[in-house]
């Protein structure tokens, strides 16, 4: 399959909107203010090219969607140019391979490096931590790393790696311990985006769409 293909309008803008949120064909028309037909034609070819996949849903009440399409799995198209190493290709997405790619969506390039380094360092450390958080930079703070954990036993690791962050760059990335409840009370309305986050601790502080598991 030529994976070019799906990275040009429409069927990017598709793609884009199933990956935001499993979502009905009228859903999609609406976002893109096209006809029904037309997204169903589109869904038909991305389906066929195994990219997503229509799912029933329960619900049968009036005017509620039956049928939604999310994606198969998870995949980066990466291309580089490199000198001496010119390359496209496309990738079928780990946990690992999701958290940098977020990291690297940061704005600042010069922010990549001490948040890849500062996630790196807490890998060991998974099954103590609850959740971890990048928080982007605003206006009135620079980005920062919000680790949930109840362990004290991790606060000598975080302060270890606040002092690695601070000579790789100027615009500095800051690292935070917190408690779950500390967490809620200071990031429950930033736009937080999830690097380790496996009993979905986002969607309940948002309002319980998700609920932790015990």
């Amino acid at each position: 399959m030529d994976f070019d293909l799906f990275l040009t309008e429409p069927r990017w803008r598709v793609l884009e909107i199933i990956a935001n949120c499993p979502s009905s064909p009228a859903e999609i028309a609406a976002q893109l203010n096209t006809s029904l037909a037309y997204v169903s034609q589109q869904l038909r070819l991305l389906e066929a090219a195994n990219l997503v996949t229509k799912q029933r849903t329960k619900s049968v009440e009036k005017g509620r969607a039956r049928v939604v399409y999310s994606l198969t799995q998870e995949n980066a198209y990466i291309g580089s140019l490199i000198k001496g190493f010119a390359f496209k290709k496309k990738i079928k997405l780990s946990n690992y391979h999701k958290a940098i790619l977020k990291i690297w969506s940061l704005e600042n390039p010069q922010t990549h490096e001490p948040a890849s380094r500062a996630y790196n360092s807490l890998l060991p450390h998974l099954k103590e931590i609850e959740a971890i958080f990048l928080v982007p930079n605003s206006a009135h703070a620079k980005p920062s790393i919000a680790v949930v954990s109840s362990s004290r036993k991790l606060k000598p690791l975080v302060e270890s790696i606040e002092r690695e962050l601070k000579p790789l760059s100027s615009e500095l990335v800051s690292i935070k311990l917190l408690t779950k409840e500390e967490f809620a009370k200071r990031f429950s309305l930033a736009k937080l985006i999830p690097l380790h986050d496996p009993n979905c601790l986002l969607g309940e502080l948002k309002g319980g769409e998700l609920k932790s598991e015990r």
